[in-house]
Order: structure tokens, then C-alpha cells, then sequence
């Protein structure tokens, strides 16, 4: 994965999930925000991504 910004997100119609990028492109752990509209809660939680995406 490559882009130009250090924050990414995705979204849903009751959660978002925000990762950190400049650690997912250097292979190294990142950490995940997952936000959840509905009762707001934040859950922060390390996570490694794979060359191809996915999360080990």
C-alpha cells in the first residue's frame, strides 16, 4: 500500500475505522481507531497489515 496522507478511514452507517498509515507503509504495527456512531464508543487497538491488506 502507498498514499500520500497518514490517516485513513472507512465508514459504515454505524462505525468508522481510522488506521495510521505511515507505519502500515513501513511494515511496521500500526494502530486502529474504530468509532462507533451509535453509541460512540472509541476502541483503540494495535494492528499489522499484510503486503496484500490484510490484517495478521
Amino acid at each position: 500500500m502507498t498514499s500520500d496522507v497518514d490517516i485513513a478511514y472507512t465508514y459504515s452507517t454505524d462505525k468508522c475505522i481510522y488506521r495510521d498509515l505511515y507505519f502500515i507503509q513501513r511494515g511496521e504495527t500500526t494502530q486502529v481507531m474504530d468509532y462507533t456512531f451509535t453509541t460512540g464508543e472509541v476502541v483503540v487497538k494495535p494492528a499489522f497489515y499484510n503486503a496484500d491488506g490484510t490484517v495478521q
